[in-house]
């Protein structure tokens, strides 16, 4: 139990630690550049107002 326990917490900590390290790389791949999102769903649903509030946050970083 406690082997599994740990290897669990390990596996945890390394895909963290991943993650955290290669946001750095996409920002500056992407900096200065344009992307579209293309929403594949009708105008004024939920899915529609979430682009429109997530878009900003976008492109601040």
């Amino acid at each position: 139990m406690k082997k599994t326990l740990a290897s669990i917490v390990v596996i945890t900590i390394v895909s963290i630690a991943t993650l955290v390290f290669s946001t750095t790389k996409i920002g500056t791949f992407f900096r200065g550049k344009t992307v579209n999102f293309i929403i594949p769903y009708s105008p004024g649903g939920g899915y529609d107002l979430y682009a429109r509030m997530s878009s900003p946050l976008s492109e601040n970083t």
